[in-house]
């Protein structure tokens, strides 16, 4: 059987302020736990962890640990009591030093004797779990004196305690999210949420999974109803949305997108009007009804233009411009043209962005009646 070397590391008391804690700390790649602890609320636990350098953990660089309520909660009320805890390391090389108390509400502080370049492996016991059920995390910072604003890296699943939970789904109900493009543009909309008093609309040309930092190219809007417009985004871009539903406390999350929705930005010249149709049967010799398709963008038209030519001789000649056809119609009648005369139409989308779109195709040519 191979024994696995377990060297001591030193850890040392450290006191902290209340902590709001940036994400990503640099120097450290990942951190997992390895070998879990209890999941019984205020048991003795001991914990297996597991923390990879970005490069290298050099001779004296300190690693300092703290637990936490996940997501968001403050070290200093995690609950764990740290008072007789002591670490032991394994696969960290020559890595020497004495274990030291700790006290509740404080973090671990390791100091590696030797540098290395792979996964440390240190060993918790005698760590207290909170008395308090929930969902909580280890956090890890080389911060030599970790304040507010200081990295930290978490380890890669939050794990529970107690009857507690990190299922966000069992919680949390999930929104289904649409996005419809119009030009530079896009229309976010959801259903309504039972409880939800304000909603928070987060959109980036960064998908969450690709992002090294989610919120460094992240929009984030509020909305006290369930649609949501953009304006003046770039063209031909990729954008990522997600939406969460808030209480009236503005703080709790009743609901959350499943999935990112994704929609991609369009020059507004390249989009078009639906074709519109010269109605054959409903002709007269000096009317014509004219009817389109209303564009998916529907809830943001404004209005329609439409111009109506007519055949004169061997040419087409414009006789009318209709310049604000309600956005609610799909049907217009023209009127006061000339008997026994041939018609074409082509109609344009004015947004309620001001953004207009291009002309569509002319329509199929069609004559009064004598």
């Amino acid at each position: 059987m191979k024994l696995i070397r377990f060297a001591v590391i030193s850890a040392a008391l450290i006191f902290i302020p209340t902590l709001t804690l940036a994400t990503n700390d640099a120097s450290i790649s990942s951190a997992e736990i390895t070998t879990p602890g209890s999941s019984t609320a205020g048991a003795n636990a001991s914990y297996t962890i597991g923390i990879t350098p970005t490069t290298t953990f050099e001779d004296g660089d300190t690693v300092t640990m703290f637990a936490q309520e996940y997501p968001d909660g403050s070290p200093l009320t995690s609950g764990f009591d740290f008072t007789d805890t002591y670490a032991l390391s394994a696969g960290c090389g020559d890595v020497t030093g004495s274990a030291a108390s700790v006290n509740s509400g404080a973090g671990v502080s390791f100091t590696f004797g030797a540098s290395h370049a792979s996964q440390c492996i240190i060993g918790l016991g005698d760590v207290v779990n909170s008395a308090t059920s929930g969902c909580y995390t280890f956090i890890f910072t080389t911060d030599a004196s970790p304040s507010e604003g200081s990295d930290y890296t978490s380890i890669s699943e939050p794990f529970a305690i107690g009857s507690g939970s990190c299922d966000a789904e069992s919680d949390v109900a999930l929104l289904d999210v649409a996005a419809t493009v119009f030009g530079e543009n896009i229309g976010i909309e959801w259903e309504p949420v039972d409880g939800a008093s304000s909603y928070s609309v987060i959109y980036s040309t960064i998908s969450e999974d690709d992002a090294a930092d989610p919120t460094s190219e992240t929009n984030v809007v509020s909305s006290t109803t369930d649609t949501f417009k953009t304006l003046e985004l770039e063209p031909s871009t990729t954008y990522y949305w997600l939406v969460d539903a808030f209480d009236e406390t503005g703080e709790t999350v009743v609901a959350a997108s499943a999935t990112e929705e994704t929609a991609t930005t369009e020059s507004i010249s390249s989009q078009k009007a639906s074709r519109p149709k010269i109605l054959k049967k409903q002709r007269k010799s000096k009317k014509l009804t004219i009817k389109w398709d209303a564009p998916a963008a529907i809830a943001y038209v404004s209005k329609y233009k439409m111009q109506v030519y007519k055949k004169s001789a061997s040419k087409w000649k414009k006789i009318r411009t209709y310049k604000s056809i309600d956005s609610s119609k799909v049907k217009k009648v023209a009127k006061k043209l000339k008997s026994s005369t041939k018609y074409k139409i082509r109609m344009k989308v004015v947004y309620d962005t001001e953004d207009v779109s291009a002309w569509s195709k002319y329509s199929v040519v069609r004559q009064t009646k004598p």
